[in-house]
């Protein structure tokens, strides 16, 4: 019993090093959200006590700061709200989904001459 509570305790450590690794590997991208994992108690029925586990990863989406980049296709998303962005866009034709992919910010360019 008390090595399948230390095994669960360990695993659930393991995701928390995961969750706190990609923090730090993406502190310095732009808009990046950290997150943070939060436990539970593992229970059957009225035993409690059996170990821990993670009971969901957050993400902290309050504002962070915003810098003037002077760019004037740069674009920062602040209160409630996301953008939608596509790997290929189709003029007149775009539509966000639930597939679509999100972000809080942009970072548009012009490309001319592009395929």
């Amino acid at each position: 019993m008390s090595f399948s509570q230390a095994v669960s305790g360990l695993n659930a450590a393991a995701t928390n090093l995961d969750v706190i690794g990609n923090n730090i590997a993406n502190s310095a991208t732009y808009g990046f959200k950290s997150g943070t994992a939060s436990f539970a108690d593992m229970f059957a029925g009225s035993k409690v006590g059996l170990g821990v586990k993670v009971a969901g990863i957050t993400q902290d989406f309050t504002d962070g700061t915003t810098t003037n980049t002077g760019r004037g296709l740069d674009v920062a998303i602040s209160q409630n709200g996301f953008s939608a962005w596509w790997t290929a866009m189709v003029p007149f034709s775009i539509a966000a989904t639930a597939s679509s992919n999100w972000t809080r910010t942009v970072i548009w360019s012009i490309c001319r001459g592009c395929s």
